[in-house]
This record gives structure tokens, sequence and C-alpha cells, in this order.
């Protein structure tokens, strides 16, 4: 995490942003932490709906202007507007 200032100009909206995610749960839940990382995010910010791995690659996607999005990833949420990015 000590890159993170170094990637990020916490004084521009529209500058860096970071997905750290973990891949396995060990719990039945299946859940797992997500850390989105931006000047854009509220601190402490929750989503109210939830995610999937897919839910990744159409929020990059959309983040690079890029269409259309991919395979199972069409029909999965962005997290945009959640997380203010």
């Amino acid at each position: 995490m000590t890159h993170l200032p170094v990637c990020h100009d916490f004084t521009c909206p529209t500058c860096g942003k970071s997905v750290i995610t973990w891949d396995e749960s060990t719990s039945s839940t299946q859940q797992v932490p997500l850390l989105v990382i931006a000047p854009s995010v509220p601190r402490e910010a929750r989503a109210a709906g939830s995610f999937n791995h897919y839910s990744l690659l159409p929020t990059t996607e959309q983040l690079l202007g890029l269409t259309p999005v991919l395979g199972a990833a069409a029909s999965a949420p962005s997290m945009v507007a959640a997380f203010n990015l």
C-alpha cells in the first residue's frame, strides 16, 4: 500500500483509481473484500447492492470508454455508480 500515494493524485477527482479484491472466500457466504480507492469515492463508502468478480470487467471497460462489454460480464452490474467513479 505504500505505492498508492505515488499512483494517485488525490487532488484530481478524475485521476487514479485502484480496485483491490481478494480472489477466494474462506467463509460459507462466499463474500470477498473489495477496496475501491479513488479521490471521488466517499470515505468508508459501501455499495448497497452486491457485485461479483464479473462486475470488475464492465467497471473497467466503462471507465476506459470501451464497448462492448464481453462475455459473462455483459450481464454483471458495473461498480461505477455505486462508488462514484
